[in-house]
């Protein structure tokens, strides 16, 4: 009963994904993130049963962190563990220097970002095991920090992440279409459906561990399990309420907002200052998401400030961006900030994430980088042949413009691609049908947010 009740949970979860727009079964490969855990094995095993009945591609990919002296020798033997299941696994291991501190949040950040790329190459759907439990702990910490009401919204079921679309069908969460809830999953019930389905798990020995904060409210929420369902109540009304707050907020966007390749967004200040407090802030982080590159929103009482400061007259600074009233106007600029160093390698016919703001796509590799970061002389900038939308912006925006520096050290000028890639095979191939073998070809990243089901 558990087994069927669960795929159909998990079916209905995917119709609403396709229902977006965003995810098309008959286009989109499924990838499930797999750490070996009860959750995610969970979700590895179901995700499979139901591509195999649907014809959807589907596979299981590994991030090896390398925290733990036996991370390969673990690795290995999830992968050997979903083979007899006759799952296909990738593992990928993190090659970069670990921190002296915060190994926890450095391992997140990579393994998301593994994850992100593998879904660029794929054009695929990111699978996550995140239950119940991880949803109340999520806002119990948010709570802590004062998070407003897009925070107390929890852990949303389907997001854009550094480009990339990453869903999680074990949260419980709000459908803003139909107003009917998802079938939320306990721990419990995900280890069940582990020993119906005869997998095998791993335990992660840091689940333990008192030192992390999420270990900690997991304790606390575990002896208090009163306070677990108010929490998901919270959660579930704070993602009510955002959901009409979101579709009023777009609205607004629509008709007063003009943007120009996610680096300066501006609106008439009496059209933005006319609306109710709630609102500003909820327009302020909607023009700070266009134009900067935070995973999610500043808290409430860093959006109240900046209201202030631009209420008063005074520029101010956050989420890496500067925001002023020029005359009647108020204008968000992207800040160069201090990432003159910041580079990402691509592979030809590869996709890549940069700066926070763009998808990039070469035909030959190299290496991206600002074009404030370049010591170029003004005709040398001119030589470019920028496009005659980035050329005519001001000078610290223009700075921020990618340029592919090949491995012979030409400079190649993007050219804007105002339509998405569509994959064929293993390779990108653009609409056109041109090979590029030469081209540097970047496009607005998707804003990271949550997408609405």
């Amino acid at each position: 009963m558990l087994i069927a009740a669960a795929e159909a949970a998990f079916d209905d979860f995917l119709n609403r994904c396709a229902a977006t727009g965003f995810w098309r079964p008959d286009a989109h490969p499924l990838i499930t993130a797999l750490s070996g855990g009860p959750d995610s094995t969970a979700l590895a095993l179901l995700a499979d049963r139901l591509a195999r009945a649907r014809n959807i591609p589907h596979h299981a990919l590994i991030i090896d962190h390398g925290l733990r002296a036996n991370s390969s020798e673990e690795a290995r033997e999830i992968a050997a563990q979903m083979g007899k299941k006759s799952i296909s696994v990738d593992i990928l291991k993190i090659n970069q220097p670990k921190p002296a501190s915060g190994h926890q949040e450095w391992a997140r950040a990579h393994r998301l970002r593994l994850l992100a790329e593998a879904a660029y190459q794929q054009n695929a759907l990111v699978l996550f095991g995140h239950h119940s439990a991880d949803q109340n702990e999520t806002v119990a910490m948010r709570l802590s920090r004062h998070s407003g009401l897009r925070g107390l919204a929890g852990i949303a079921p389907l997001r854009f992440y550094q480009g990339a679309l990453f869903a999680r069908p074990f949260l419980s969460s709000q459908s803003f279409q139909s107003s009917q809830p998802f079938q939320s999953y306990s721990k419990a019930d995900l280890t069940q459906l582990c020993d119906l389905l005869g997998a095998e798990f791993i335990s992660d020995p840091s689940n333990q561990n008192m030192m992390f904060e999420r270990v900690r409210w997991r304790r606390m929420l575990a002896s208090n399990p009163g306070l677990s369902g108010q929490l998901n109540r919270l959660s579930c009304a704070a993602n009510a309420l955002s959901c009409q707050l979101d579709t009023q907020i777009r609205a607004w966007l629509d008709v007063h907002v003009r943007t120009v390749a996610r680096l300066r967004a501006s609106c008439s200040y009496a059209a933005f200052s006319s609306q109710p407090e709630a609102h500003r802030h909820h327009i302020l982080a909607s023009l700070l998401a266009i134009c900067g590159h935070s995973a999610f929103p500043p808290n409430i009482d860093a959006l109240a400030e900046l209201d202030k400061r631009v209420a008063s007259g005074r520029a101010g600074t956050l989420a890496s961006c500067k925001l002023t009233c020029e005359g009647k106007w108020l204008v968000v600029y992207a800040e160069f900030g201090r990432k003159s160093s910041l580079e990402a390698h691509l592979t030809p016919g590869k996709i890549g994430y940069f700066d926070g703001r763009w998808m990039v796509w070469a035909g030959c590799a190299g290496k991206v980088r600002r074009l404030g970061s370049m010591a170029l002389s003004a005709k040398e900038i001119s030589q470019l042949a920028l496009p005659e939308v980035l050329f005519g912006l001001p000078k610290k925006l223009r700075d921020m413009i990618p340029i592919l520096q090949t491995l012979d050290d030409r400079l190649l000028p993007p050219h804007l691609k105002s339509r998405s890639l569509v994959m064929g095979g293993q390779n990108g191939s653009f609409e056109d049908g041109a090979s590029h073998k030469h081209a540097f070809i970047i496009w607005p990243a998707p804003i990271d947010r949550p997408v609405r089901l």
